[in-house]
Order: structure tokens, then C-alpha cells, then sequence
């Protein structure tokens, strides 16, 4: 995509997004969706947001019968939709990074693939510019101490990545014996913070 493009993709988000919510919004963004968005990795939730829209898809109700009263009915499924194709892009990339030189039937380099995966997810979704995943600015400071979250890793039933934040400095009790640790957060590659 080139930067006019890019810029042009952006430039229409931002002004569907700054209408009320209701039918004309989710319209605008149905439009720059279809425009920009249906020959990329994000066609699927372009085309579902375009059958909301058209009318010939309902949207998702919850599981008491309710429609989310937070967002318009519609709006919420696409951003999701948009998070879930994020997701899954930063891990294929943090499995493409730790993939390198390993051999898989050895359990010490499973075990490492596996800990340098979640590493990647954890640092890129703490300490990139923006948030990989939900795709917002991140106020971040490389190599600055005393920041006030931390991250964990969650797997959604449906399979969607979440990241959780909580308090940087959380005392773990070691449960085999009485010493206090701090559960500190590596970094990884470039994702430094």
C-alpha cells in the first residue's frame, strides 16, 4: 500500500469514526472498509461489517439475548474482527522471529520457541509504538524503569489473543519456599521498555 494510500485509508476511518454512532457511522465505515480494506488481510471483516450493514447478516447477540448496548450493533464485531486478524498477524510474526535455527524434536528448543514466542507477543504489545494488536498509540519510553503495567497472556475461548494488564511490580509467592519474588517482564529483539 503505498503512503497516499495509506494516508487516504486513515483519512477516511477517522472521519467515519468522528460521525454519531448509528447507522450513518457503521455505513461510513463499512464504505472505507470495502474501499481499503478488501483486498488485505482484513477482507473477512469488511465483508461481514458490508452484510451487517446491507442487512443480509444480523449481528452477533449476546448470550442473554441482548444486543452489546457499549457499542452499535455491528461496530463492535468489526473491531474485533480487525483485533483478531491483528493478533494472529503478531504471533505468525513472533513465530516467524523465534522459529530461526531450531529444531523442534529437541524438547530444550521447544521449551525455548515456546518462551521466546510469548516474549515476543508480550514485549511488542507492551513496548511498540503502537499496540499491535489494538493498533493505539502507546505512551512508551524505551529503557525507562518504573512503568506503571505489566502484561499477561490470554487465550480467549474463541481463540483470540488478549493481552491483560495489571500492576508493574506484583509480589509472587514462590509456593515451594518462603521467599518473595518480583515478576518482572522480559524484553525482546527491538520491543524494549
Amino acid at each position: 500500500m503505498s503512503i497516499t494510500t495509506r494516508d487516504a485509508c486513515y483519512g477516511c476511518f477517522f472521519r467515519a469514526g468522528a460521525l454519531a454512532a448509528g447507522p450513518a457511522q457503521l455505513s461510513a465505515i463499512s464504505q472505507c472498509a470495502t474501499l481499503y480494506l478488501l483486498n488485505s488481510s482484513y477482507a473477512l471483516c469488511a465483508t461481514n461489517l458490508a452484510a451487517i450493514v446491507t442487512g443480509f447478516r444480523p449481528a452477533t447477540i449476546t448470550p442473554d439475548g441482548s444486543f452489546n448496548s457499549n457499542c452499535y450493533t455491528g461496530h463492535c464485531e468489526f473491531v474485533q474482527c480487525i483485533r483478531r486478524v491483528n493478533g494472529n498477524k503478531l504471533i505468525n510474526e513472533c513465530i516467524l522471529q523465534t522459529l530461526v535455527n531450531r529444531d523442534l524434536n529437541v524438547e530444550a528448543q521447544r521449551v525455548g520457541f515456546y518462551v521466546n514466542t510469548t516474549s515476543c507477543i508480550l514485549a511488542r504489545v507492551r513496548c511498540d509504538t503502537y499496540n499491535p494488536i489494538t493498533g493505539k498509540l502507546q505512551q512508551v519510553a524505551a529503557g525507562v524503569r518504573g512503568r506503571t503495567t505489566t502484561n499477561s497472556l490470554q487465550v480467549s475461548s474463541t481463540g483470540d489473543i488478549r493481552v491483560i494488564s495489571f500492576p508493574a511490580r506484583v509480589s509472587v509467592s514462590d509456593a515451594f519456599c518462603s521467599a518473595r519474588t518480583l515478576l518482572d517482564q522480559s524484553s525482546f529483539a527491538n520491543s524494549v521498555c
